[in-house]
């Protein structure tokens, strides 16, 4: 038995080494990671005061490495007014039609009929099933209540 104890500490001080030794090797290539980031960001920032005008350099340096986790820091130009952010649907040609998220969206009405008619039997189906769970509950219910 105590052999069996001293085995079971040996394996778990191994796995405890292990662990410690993944995070520590994670932890080396997280800053090298972070290391890269910031000389791919220096040489950004190199090329862009070397190939591009003077407004535009101020801009990208402003969001350096130090500022660029401080989001308070920085701040949205809106050059254009009349700006309308992209829309994810189509715009509908009367408030009836079917939108492009629509199931329905694109399909004559032969298939549209195909399609009400395939979901009415899913859920017929789905209805039948329902049934047949809640009579298969209500029976084990009364066959526990009489036992």
């Amino acid at each position: 038995l105590e052999q069996k104890l001293a085995e079971l500490q040996d394996t778990y001080t191994k796995y405890q080494a292990e662990v410690s030794a993944h995070f520590m090797e994670t932890a080396r290539k997280v800053q090298t990671l972070n290391n890269s980031y910031r000389d791919v960001h220096t040489q950004l920032a190199k090329g862009a005061s070397r190939l591009c005008g003077d407004d535009e350099v101020a801009g990208f340096l402003a969001l350096g490495l130090a500022e660029a986790h401080k989001p308070e820091k920085l701040k949205v130009v809106n050059e254009d007014d009349d700006f309308v952010p992209p829309m994810d649907y189509a715009p509908k040609d009367h408030p009836e039609a079917e939108g492009t998220l629509s199931e329905k969206f694109g399909l004559s009405a032969a298939e549209q009929a195909e399609l009400d008619e395939l979901k009415a039997e899913e859920l017929k189906s789905a209805e039948e099933a329902s049934d047949t769970i809640e009579r298969s509950d209500d029976e084990a219910t009364r066959t526990t209540q009489n036992s």
